[in-house]
């Protein structure tokens, strides 16, 4: 159960800083790219990034961001434990 639930936190901790990489990378080619669905999809939580529209301070935007990738994180980590769950119960079915 363990290795399902920090397998889930290690996803959802990798697919924010993926994401934040290629966002990083494509301004740097100077064309404009914007989460759309297949990003909300994968980073539920990234709705929280509105909050930092307009943001005067960098601390409140990065404590934003931190919250955002933890609330991805305990997400991620609750379907590895209810992937947990599901393979438990099919296993002992077939048994």
């Amino acid at each position: 159960m363990k290795r399902f639930v920090l397998g889930g936190a290690i996803v959802g901790l990798v697919i924010p800083l993926c994401l934040m990489a290629v966002r990083y990378l494509s301004f740097l080619g100077s064309n404009h790219y914007a989460f759309g669905n297949v990003e909300l999809a994968l980073w539920p939580s990234s709705f929280m990034l509105m909050a930092t529209e307009g943001s005067h301070s960098t601390l409140s935007a990065l404590s934003i961001l931190g919250v955002s990738i933890a609330v991805n994180i305990a997400l991620y980590a609750a379907l590895g434990l209810i992937a947990f769950f599901f393979i438990w119960l099919w296993r002992r079915a077939g048994a």
